[in-house]
C-alpha cells in the first residue's frame, strides 16, 4: 500500500476544498492610503465592505487625501476615494 492515500466518496464536498472555500472568502478587505509618491500604504484590515468604507471615510475626514479599499481575496480594489483637502 502506498505511504499515503487520500479516500474519496462519491457525491461528497471534500473538506479541503471547504477550507480553501472558507479562507478565500473570509479575507476581508483592505483599506490602504496612497501617498504623495503614489505607493499604497496600507492602514487597516475589515472583514465587512461597509465596514471598510466607515472606517475609510472616518480616516478621510481626519486627513484628507487618496484612499482605496483592496478585496483581499483576489488582490482588485473595489472602492476608491479622494477626500477634498
Amino acid at each position: 500500500m502506498p505511504e499515503s492515500f487520500a479516500f474519496f466518496a462519491p457525491g461528497r464536498t471534500h473538506r479541503t476544498e471547504n477550507l480553501y472555500h472558507f479562507a478565500m472568502t473570509s479575507l476581508g478587505f483592505d483599506i490602504f492610503r496612497k501617498m504623495e509618491d503614489g505607493h499604497p500604504l496600507w492602514l487597516a484590515e475589515v472583514k465587512v465592505l461597509k465596514e471598510a468604507k466607515t472606517q475609510l471615510y472616518a480616516l478621510a475626514s481626519k486627513s484628507p487625501g487618496e484612499y482605496f479599499i483592496r478585496d483581499a481575496s483576489n488582490g482588485n480594489i473595489i472602492f476608491e476615494f479622494v477626500s477634498p483637502p
